[in-house]
């Protein structure tokens, strides 16, 4: 899936796992499974809920054990152009012939437990698999996941088959634009499934072990899989969801998932994501007012929209109001001023920052 923030692990490492992330518990089904279900509410009403023991720790480790029979991928990921370690198991809606054992030992805890909570809670009744896979996340391979949204997943169910002491850290959310914000998901035991919209923003840093999981991405229907289209995410833009004009814009500026490439529908969208104090959109909105992309050039608004994102800590936009200031290229004079932003943001982890910064260029 694409994202719509690039990197690699984060340099500030997410809050421990807490008692308190999930609220009060209660009775949910799913199919005909019936257990304990934890929700999360997030700023912005987004939510993050953990059906305890979806998968029983037999078809955990089944799945963990077929898992490691198999091969994993190492080419580029969408999020981070880093190595992927991953094990397709369905990709755009088909089974991946080479994992055709873990997809037949998958179906059954789809079909009857999943498919089921996903199309009654996420109101769509049509709700089937886009995509399937296992990451295997270690400090000596891939030891994280930049923070991200999966764009075009209805919604994102995350299914870890280690068990919690296997491993340190996690899958962590990100409710606001700096690493700050990071705070990691707490599960009980392998076989807890977490499931996430597409506005959550989250990553995973593993700091010691190793950590396999299960992550399945959620279409609205078998169209929007065969199409490779989002409609879910146009919906929401129109009826004002600033994550989702921003992440429209993405779609516009780019010609990704049935938006046709218009940088000038890009600025407007962005435009009015940033209204809304979007700090990703308001960065973007700046890049494409330097360039003149969609738009005349204006290098004051955009300085003025890169200070906002910054101010919001977003790193993208520290970097970038940092080179502009430090150069004086841009915006004028202010190597001083230039230096902080640059700090700011390698303090985040942005590897341009942190190379600027480490070789005095």
């Amino acid at each position: 899936l694409a994202s719509s923030v690039r990197g690699l692990a984060p340099a500030i490492a997410p809050t421990p796992h807490a008692d308190t992330f999930f609220g009060s518990a209660s009775t949910a089904t799913a199919g005909h499974w019936s257990g304990v279900a934890r929700e999360a509410v997030l700023s912005g009403d987004r939510r993050v809920v953990r059906l305890d023991g979806l998968f029983s720790p037999s078809e955990a480790a089944a799945l963990l054990a077929a898992a490691r029979d198999t091969t994993f991928d190492e080419e580029n990921d969408t999020v981070d152009d880093a190595a992927t370690f991953l094990a397709p198991i369905i990709e755009s809606g088909a089974v991946a012939p080479r994992n055709a054992a873990l997809a037949a030992l998958l179906a059954p805890l789809v079909d009857e437990r999943l498919l089921p909570f996903v199309r009654e809670r996420y109101g769509s009744p049509g709700a089937c698999v886009a995509d399937a896979l296992i990451r295997r996340y270690s400090p000596d391979e891939r030891s994280g996941l930049r923070a991200h949204f999966d764009v075009t997943a209805l919604c994102t169910c995350i299914v870890p088959l280690s068990a919690p002491d296997e491993y340190e850290g996690g899958l962590y959310v990100q409710p606001g634009a700096g690493a700050a914000s990071r705070e990691y998901v707490p599960f009980g035991a392998a076989g807890d499934a977490v499931f996430h919209e597409w506005d959550v923003m989250h990553g995973v840093r593993v700091e010691a072990g190793r950590r396999h999981s299960l992550v399945l991405w959620f279409a609205e229907d078998a169209a929007c899989v065969a199409d490779g289209t989002a409609p879910w995410i146009r919906r929401a833009a129109e009826a004002g969801r600033a994550d989702a004009q921003f992440i429209y814009a993405d779609f516009c500026r780019a010609g990704l998932f049935g938006a046709p490439r218009d940088a000038a529908a890009a600025a407007e969208w962005y435009g009015r994501a940033a209204a809304q104090g979007s700090a990703h959109a308001q960065y973007w909105l700046g890049s494409l007012l330097v360039n003149g992309e969609g738009v005349d050039r204006d290098l004051g608004r955009a300085e003025a929209l890169w200070r906002e994102a910054a101010a919001q800590e977003l790193e993208a936009a520290q970097f970038a109001l940092g080179c502009a200031l430090r150069d004086g290229g841009l915006f004028g004079g202010g190597e001083a001023e230039g230096e902080r932003w640059l700090r700011r943001a390698a303090e985040q982890g942005h590897e341009g920052a942190v190379e600027m910064l480490a070789s005095g260029d």
